[in-house]
């Protein structure tokens, strides 16, 4: 699976450098028409040659904020939006063994207990996947619970 998702990449890649390299020509063309006084011609190659450029911006942007927030599903099954920020700080909490950042930040965000990795392992599983006592009574205390 892992193979057919790179093949994929790579023909993606193939097929955006040739995009870019035809929008670099009509690019260039577009200039030396315009040079040449022929003005019609050399404003719609440059429009075309933009094309590319725009539909990328677009592209990153919305990839930027579909990833910026994510929906993850309650215990009773309603669904709440958790925001990635929040999630790299609980992390970095983490990573200095800040319990009583965590605390604070749980309590200011408790939606973050619903948040599950890419292992779909949530704070609380977290907790006990490293023997942590106080990370497991941290998420327990802001309602995290296995199912």
């Amino acid at each position: 699976m892992a193979f057919a998702g790179m093949f994929l990449a790579a023909i993606f890649i193939i097929i955006a450098v040739i995009v870019y390299a035809i929008a670099l020509v009509e690019l260039i063309v577009g200039i030396i028409l315009l040079c040449k006084k022929k003005k019609v011609p050399g404003i719609i190659l440059l429009v075309l040659s933009t094309i590319p450029a725009i539909v990328t911006i677009v592209f990153v942007l919305v990839n930027v904020f579909q990833n910026q927030f994510r929906e993850f599903e309650t215990y009773d099954g309603n669904t709440v939006t958790v925001n990635m920020s929040y999630v790299n700080r609980m992390y970095d909490l983490l990573r200095e063994k800040d319990m009583d950042g965590l605390d604070e930040l749980l309590d200011k965000h408790p939606e973050l207990i619903y948040y599950q990795d890419i292992n779909h392992e949530t704070l609380l599983e977290f907790g006990v996947m490293s023997c942590s006592i106080n990370v497991m009574e941290i998420a327990y205390d802001h309602g995290a619970r296995f199912d």
